[in-house]
């Protein structure tokens, strides 16, 4: 288990705000500065990388090299890779 990147208190107000639902653009944008500036956006895209390899190393173990394996592989990898 990781330690935590905001304190308590900066926790509980980001997941106040997002629970809200908020529509502002500013407020949306400070929430993601926010998770961004401490790290949280890139320790969870390196925690996905990481879990989608583990599992990938179970699958590649267990299924016969194929066409349709390699396609699996690449659209996992597509998915990862993806920014919004």
């Amino acid at each position: 288990m990781s330690s935590s990147r905001l304190d308590l208190a900066a926790r509980t107000q980001v997941w106040e705000t997002i629970k809200a639902k908020p529509q502002d653009i500013e407020v949306v944008g400070g929430i993601i500065r926010k998770l961004d500036e401490c790290g949280a956006i890139q320790a969870s895209v390196d925690e996905a990388n990481r879990l989608v390899a583990e599992a990938w190393a179970d699958v590649d173990r267990l299924i016969p090299d194929s066409f349709y394996k390699m396609l699996l592989r690449a659209f996992g990898w597509y998915v990862l890779e993806r920014h919004y």
